[in-house]
C-alpha cells in the first residue's frame, strides 16, 4: 500500500463516518477535552483534510507529517494489516528527516507541535505509540542541538524513558537502540549540567547494552568505547576508583574488536592513555604509566600532523613521560616530557582551551627540570608558561582550579630559590583562589589544598606568623581526613602534616605535638603506596624526630629507610639513569650508621655501610651471582631466574656511548617497558625463592658475621666522615666483629678542605696527562700539609688501635684495605705521614689496599686460579691531537715481555695499530691478566662513559662491564686518571678500576691521578717481578707487589716527589 492510497482510505472513512463525532472514534482517542479538539476536527473534517493536502503540495506544511497523521489516524480506525508497517515507515522518515539530516529543519517547531498532539491522543496501550514517541524525542534531541534548551533536552530524555519502559518486554533490538539513545541524551545533558544522576544514568545504560548479545561487533564495540569513556568521566569527577578499572576493561573490549585503522581505535587509544594515567595517580604502579606512555604514542602515531587533536594528544603523552620521570626520576623520561609538550605548544591551535592545557603542561615539565638543575630560567619560562595558560582559560572552565594550582606552585618553586616575598604571597593567593573555584566534590581539591597548607607552613618558616601554621594545621587535617587509605598522594600529605606539629613543638615545646609529629612521619614513612622518595624522606624525617623524642630510638626508622634503598635505586632502570640518586642515599646511609654507631650497634653499622656502598655495582654482582644452590632444590624456579637475571643484566649495564634522541621511537620505550617487567618479575622471584626452607637469606645482603670473614687475611679499616661525625669502622685481622675507632680531631670541613687543595694542586704539577715529563716543586708543601694531617687525625689512630705502629717480629708487614667514604675516597691514606720525622708514614707500617666496597672482598679466588696468560696492551702513538704520543710505553711492554717470557707464561702483546676497541675486548675476555699502557680518561657526568684510548676509539667502562670475565684474575691499569672517583659519587667508586673490579678482576692497580710516562717503565717492571718471581703467576702478591715497587720509585725519585709514586694503589684482594 502506497501513502496516496492511504490517502484515499482516508477520505472515503471521512466520508463515511460524516461531520460528527463518532462512537468508534471516541473510544479509540479517548474523551473529548480542550487540548483534543483540534484534532477531532482535524480528522473528521473533509476540508481540512484537502487543506492538509494542498498544504503539503505547496511545501507550507511538511508532507512527512500530513502522512504521518494520516496513518496515525488510520491506524486507529482501521484493520488493514499493512498499515501498522506503514506507520513505522512514516515514523522512521521522519525521524531520518528531523534528527539525521542538519539540513532538514524548515519548521521543526511545527513538527514538534504536530508530534505531541499525535502522542496526546494515542492510547498508552497503542501498538504505534512507541513510534510516535521515539519520532518526538528526536524531534526535541535535534531541537537542542539548534537551540541548547535544556528544556528540550529533558522532553528528549523523557521520551526514551517511557519508550524504554514501554518496549522493555517486546522488541529487544529497539529496546537496544532506545537504551543507547536514552544513554547518548542522558551523557550530553551530563555536559551541560554537571549532574551527576544524568552520568549514573548514561552508565547503566550503556552497561546494559554492554551485556547484550550482538550480532554486530562494531555496534558492540562503540557501545564499549563509550562505556569506557562515560567511566573515565565520572572518575573524574568523583574518584571511584571502580570507574576507572572498569574504564580500562571496557575500552581494551572496544579495541579487541575495532580492526586496525578503525577512527574509533584512535580515540580509544587515547582514552587508555588517560585512564592508565589517572590510576597511576592514584596507585603510583608502573605497570599504569607503562601502559598511559604506550598508549599515548600509539595515539600520536595515528594521528595526522595537521590534526586538530595532535596537540592534546602530544600534550598527554609528554604528561605521561614526566609522571614517570617522578617515579623513576629517569632524566631521559623528563626531557621526553618537555620535548613533547614543546611540541604540542608548536602545534597550530584553533581552540584556546587546548593551547591552555599544553601551556600548562609545559609550565609544569620546566618546573620539574628546575628541580634538577636549579636553573632559574627553567623556573621562569615555567610561570611564563603558566600565566599564559590562565589567560588563555575562562572562569567557567573545570580546568581553572588546576592550573592556578599549578601557578601557585611555580611561584611557590622560585620563592624557595630567590627568596622573593611576593612570590610567596601569589602562590598562596593562587592556591585560595583554586579552592574558591572547586566544586566542594571535586576529589582535586585535596591536592589544592595540601598544595596550600605547604605554602602556609613556607611561609610561617619565612615570617613566624603563628595563625599560618594553625591554618596549615587545619587545611592539611581536612586533606588527610577526605584522602583514601591506599590513594598514592597520602604519605606525602601525612609527612607534610607531620611537619605542621613538628613545627608546633619547636615553637611551644609540647611533647603531644612531637609524637604527633612522629606518628604522621612513620605512618607516611611505613606505607605501602607513595613514590619511593617521598617514603624515604618521611623515613628521613622520622628518625630526626625520633631523636628528641624520649625512649623512642631512631633505628627503626632507618631501617625503613635502608629497605627502600633497593627502590630507590631500581634495578628496573638503567645504571645511567640512576646516579641523580645516589647522593641523597648515600647521605641518608652515612646517617644512619652514625646512628648506629651511637646506640653501640656496631654489627648493624657494618650492614647498613655495605648496603650502601657500590651500590648499582652490587645490583650487577647480584644479578650474577651463582644460584646453584637453588637449582638443586627448584630447578624450575632457578632456570626462570637465571633467565630473568641475564635479561635484566643485558638492560641494567649501559651498552656504551650512544646519542640519546629525544624522539623516542617505539622499540625503545617497549625495551624500557620490557626492562621494567624484567624487575618487577625479579622480585617476585626472589621472593618466592626465599619462602623455600632453608633460602630465607637467598641473595640479601650479607649479615655482619659473613663481612667479617673478610678480615681472614687482612684488616679493614672503613673511614666514615659526615657532616656531624668522623669514625672508623675496624675489621681487625681475624677478627668476627667489628671495632669503632673514634676520630675526634678530623671532620667533614677538613676533608673538604684537604680534597680542594689536592685537586687544585695537581695540574701545577704538570702531570695533569701521563706523557709530560716534569717535576713538581711548587706541590710539595701542599702535598706534604696534607699528608701530615691525614697521619694525624687519621691513619695513626687507625694503626694505633689496630697494634700495627707496635714492633713487628714476623718482619713482614701486615696488609690494611681502606674503604673511605665522601671527600676521604679522593685523599691519598696509604701515603700518609710525617714527612720530617723518621718512621712516621703509612707504608713504614702496612701495606695497604683500598676496596670500593666489602662485597668485592668476598671474592673466590680460587674459580680463577686456572691461568689463562696475561695481554700487555700498548699506545704510544695517539691518533687524536688531544692526546700526547706515551713514548714510555714501549719500554714499559718490553719489561713486561721480558718477565713473561722468563716465567713461560701466555703472552699476548698488543700495540699501536694492532690496539683496536675490538681486538682489545676480546683479548680482555680470553686472558687472566692485562695490563692497559695508554691514556685512559674520567667522565664526570656519566662515569659509565669514562673509557681507555685505544687506536681506534675509545673502550669505555659500559663496554667493559657488559659481559662478566670468568677467566679475570688482575689488572693493571698504567694509564692516567684511572682510579679517579666522582665528587657528587663518592661512594659508587665510578672510576675504571673500580668497574674492572666490579667486571671480575679480583685485584686492580690503578692510579688516583696521571702518571708521569717516564715512572710507568719502573713501577710495572717491579710489579712483574715480583708476580712471577717463582715462574708461577699470583695475583693475590699484587698489593705487595706495588709497594715494594711504589718504594723503588721514590728511593729513585725521591720521596718528597708526591706526584710521582702517591697516584699509584692496589684495590681489591
Amino acid at each position: 500500500m502506497s501513502l496516496i492510497d492511504l490517502v484515499e482510505i482516508v477520505k472515503q472513512q471521512n466520508q463515511r463516518d460524516s461531520h460528527s463525532s463518532s462512537p468508534a472514534l471516541g473510544t479509540a482517542f479517548g474523551a473529548a477535552t480542550p487540548e483534543n479538539k483540534l484534532l477531532d476536527h482535524f480528522i473528521l473534517d473533509d476540508k481540512l483534510l484537502d487543506m492538509l493536502l494542498i498544504e503539503r503540495d505547496c511545501r507550507v506544511l511538511p508532507f512527512d507529517e500530513a502522512y504521518l497523521m494520516l496513518a496515525v489516524r488510520l491506524s486507529l480506525a482501521a484493520d488493514d494489516e499493512d498499515i501498522p508497517q506503514l506507520v513505522r515507515d512514516c515514523y522512521q522518515e521522519l525521524h531520518m528527516r528531523t534528527f539525521e539530516n542538519p539540513s532538514y529543519c524548515a519548521d521543526i517547531d511545527h513538527e514538534i507541535w504536530t508530534a505531541t498532539e499525535l502522542l496526546v491522543y494515542t492510547p498508552i496501550d497503542n501498538p504505534n505509540r512507541p513510534e510516535l514517541l521515539r519520532a518526538l524525542g528526536y524531534m526535541f534531541a535535534r531541537r537542542f542541538n539548534l537551540t541548547d534548551k535544556p528544556s528540550d533536552l529533558g522532553i528528549a530524555i523523557c521520551c526514551f524513558y517511557q519508550l524504554i519502559l514501554l518496549t522493555a518486554s517486546h522488541d529487544s533490538c529497539a529496546l537496544m537502540s532506545d537504551m543507547f539513545s536514552l544513554g547518548t541524551l542522558c551523557q550530553i545533558r551530563y555536559e551541560h549540567t554537571g549532574k551527576l544522576a544524568d552520568i549514573d544514568q548514561s552508565i547503566t545504560c550503556h552497561r546494559h547494552l554492554a551485556d547484550c548479545t550482538w550480532s554486530d561487533l562494531s555496534s558492540a564495540s562503540i557501545v564499549h568505547k563509550r562505556l569506557g569513556a562515560l567511566l573515565y568521566s565520572r572518575y573524574e569527577r568523583t574518584g571511584g576508583l571502580a570507574d576507572i578499572d572498569q574504564s580500562i576493561a571496557a575500552s581494551h573490549t572496544a579495541l579487541s574488536h575495532f580492526p586496525d585503522g578503525h577512527p574509533h581505535k584512535l580515540f580509544c587509544a587515547n582514552n587508555l592513555a588517560l585512564a592508565y594515567t589517572r590510576r597511576f595517580e592514584a596507585f603510583n604502579r608502573l605497570s599504569d604509566v607503562d601502559a598511559s606512555i604506550e598508549w599515548a604514542m600509539l595515539a600520536v602515531s595515528m594521528t595526522p600532523d595537521n590534526h586538530f587533536c595532535r596537540a592534546e594528544r602530544l600534550c598527554q603523552l609528554g604528561n605521561a613521560y614526566s609522571y614517570r620521570y617522578e617515579l623513576l626520576g629517569k632524566p631521559t623520561d623528563l626531557e621526553l616530557a618537555i620535548y613533547y609538550h614543546q611540541e604540542a605548544v608548536a602545534c597550530r591551535i584553533d581552540e584556546d582551551e587546548i593551547h591552555a592545557l599544553c601551556l600548562d603542561s609545559l609550565g609544569t615539565s620546566l618546573s620539574l627540570r628546575f628541580n634538577i638543575h636549579q636553573e632559574i630560567s627553567d623556573l621562569n619560562q615555567s610561570i611564563s608558561c603558566h600565566s599564559a595558560a590562565m589567560n588563555l582559560t575562562l572562569e567557567r572552565d573545570p580546568s581553572l582550579p588546576e592550573r592556578l594550582n599549578n601557578l601557585g606552585n611555580a611561584h611557590g618553586r622560585r620563592f624557595a630559590s630567590l627568596g622573593a616575598h611576593e612570590d610567596l604571597e601569589i602562590s598562596i593567593e593562587c592556591l585560595e583562589y583554586a579552592l574558591h573555584f572547586t566544586d566542594e566534590y571535586d576529589p582535586r581539591s585535596l591536592k589544592w589544598i595540601e598544595n596550600l597548607g605547604v605554602s602556609l607552613i613556607v611561609r610561617f618558616e619565612r615570617m613566624g606568623q603563628p595563625e599560618d601554621l594553625e591554618n596549615a594545621i587545619n587545611w592539611l587535617q581536612i586533606a588527610q581526613s577526605h584522602t583514601p587509605m591506599d590513594y598514592s598522594r597520602r604519605p606525602n600529605l601525612l609527612m607534610n602534616l607531620g611537619m605542621t606539629y613538628y613545627y608546633n613543638f619547636n615553637r611551644l615545646g609540647r611533647q603531644e605535638d612531637l609524637e604527633k609529629s612522629v606518628h604522621l612521619f612513620s605512618s607516611a614513612a611505613l606505607s605501602i603506596n607513595g613514590s619511593a622518595s617521598d617514603l624515604f624522606l618521611a623515613s628521613d624525617r622520622w628518625a630526626v624526630a625520633s631523636n628528641q623524642l624520649t625512649g623512642s630510638p631512631c633505628l627503626e626508622a632507618y631501617t625503613r629507610a635502608m629497605e627502600l634503598i633497593p627502590r630507590m635505586i631500581w634495578v628496573g632502570t638503567k645504571m645511567t639513569e640512576q646516579y641523580q640518586n645516589i647522593p641523597e642515599v648515600s647521605h641518608m646511609v652515612l646517617k644512619a650508621v652514625g646512628a648506629a654507631m651511637v646506640l653501640g650497634e656496631y654489627g648493624l653499622a657494618l650492614e647498613w655501610f655495605e648496603q650502601g656502598r657500590s651500590i648499582m655495582w652490587n645490583q650487577m654482582l647480584q644479578l650474577r651471582s651463582s644460584m646453584d644452590d637453588l637449582a638443586h632444590v627448584n630447578p624450575t624456579l632457578y632456570q626462570e631466574l637465571s633467565h630473568v637475571a641475564h635479561g635484566l643484566d643485558e638492560a641494567f649495564t649501559p651498552k656504551g656511548q650512544t646519542a640519546v634522541h629525544l624522539k623516542r621511537t617505539h622499540s625503545v620505550e617497549e625495551d624500557a617497558q620490557c626492562h621494567h617487567r624484567l624487575a618487577e618479575r625479579w622480585e617476585d622471584l626472589l621472593a618466592e625463592a626465599r619462602r623455600l626452607p632453608g633460602f630465607r637469606g637467598f641473595l640479601k645482603p650479607k649479615s655482619a658475621k659473613d663481612l667479617a670473614c673478610v678480615a681472614k687475611d687482612r684488616a679493614v679499616a672503613i673511614v666514615i666522615v659526615e657532616l656531624n661525625y668522623c669514625s672508623v669502622i675496624a675489621l681487625p685481622l681475624g677478627s668476627e666483629s667489628p671495632i669503632h675507632i673514634p676520630l675526634p680531631d678530623f671532620s667533614f670541613e677538613k676533608a673538604v678542605r684537604a680534597r680542594k687543595h689536592l685537586l687544585n694542586s695537581i695540574p701545577y704539577a704538570n702531570i695533569t696527562e701521563r706523557g709530560i715529563k716534569a717535576g713538581d716543586p711548587p706541590t710539595k708543601n701542599v702535598f706534604e700539609s696534607i699528608l701530615s694531617m691525614l697521619w694525624v687525625d687519621v691513619a695513626k689512630p687507625v694503626l694505633d688501635c689496630l697494634g700495627y705502629t707496635k714492633p713487628n717480629p714476623s718482619g713482614e708487614l701486615p696488609r690494611v684495605t681502606w674503604c673511605t667514604t665522601g671527600p676521604v675516597s679522593f685523599l691519598p691514606l696509604h701515603a700518609a705521614g710525617l714527612y720530617d720525622v723518621p718512621h712516621s708514614r703509612v707504608f713504614d707500617f702496612v701495606v695497604s689496599s683500598y676496596t670500593p666496597s666489602l662485597n668485592a672482598l668476598v671474592r673466590d679466588v680460587d674459580k680463577v686460579s686456572d691461568f689463562r696468560g696475561m695481554v700487555a696492551v700498548g699506545q704510544s702513538i695517539s691518533t687524536t691531537p688531544e692526546f700526547s704520543h706515551l713514548e714510555g710505553t714501549t719500554e714499559e711492554l718490553d719489561r713486561i715481555s721480558k718477565h713473561a717470557a722468563r716465567s713461560n707464561i701466555t703472552f699476548n702483546r698488543i700495540e699501536n695499530q694492532l690496539a683496536t676497541t675490538s681486538a682489545v675486548s676480546d683479548a680482555i675476555s680470553r686472558h687472566s691478566w692485562v695490563h692497559l699502557a695508554c691514556h685512559g680518561s674520567q667522565h664526570r657526568s656519566e662515569p659509565s662513559a669514562s673509557a681507555f684510548h685505544l687506536h681506534d676509539g675509545s673502550l669505555d667502562l659500559a663496554s667493559i662491564i657488559k659481559n662478566p670475565l670468568p677467566h679475570a684474575s688482575l689488572a693493571f691499569l698504567s694509564a692516567c686518571e684511572t682510579a679517579t672517583g666522582d665528587e657528587a659519587m663518592p661512594e659508587e667508586s665510578m672510576h675504571l678500576a673500580a668497574g674492572m673490579i666490579m667486571a671480575g678482576y679480583p685485584s686492580v692497580i690503578g692510579t688516583m691521578w696521571s702518571i708521569r710516562d717516564g715512572d710507568a717503565p719502573i713501577v710495572a717492571d717491579r710489579v712483574y717481578a715480583e708476580l712471577l718471581k717463582d715462574g708461577v703467576p699470583n695475583s693475590r702478591g699484587a698489593a705487595r707487589a706495588l709497594h715494594k715497587a711504589t718504594e723503588e720509585l721514590r728511593n729513585k725519585v725521591g720521596e718528597r716527589m708526591f706526584s710521582a709514586w702517591v697516584p699509584y694503589i692496589h684495590i681489591g684482594i
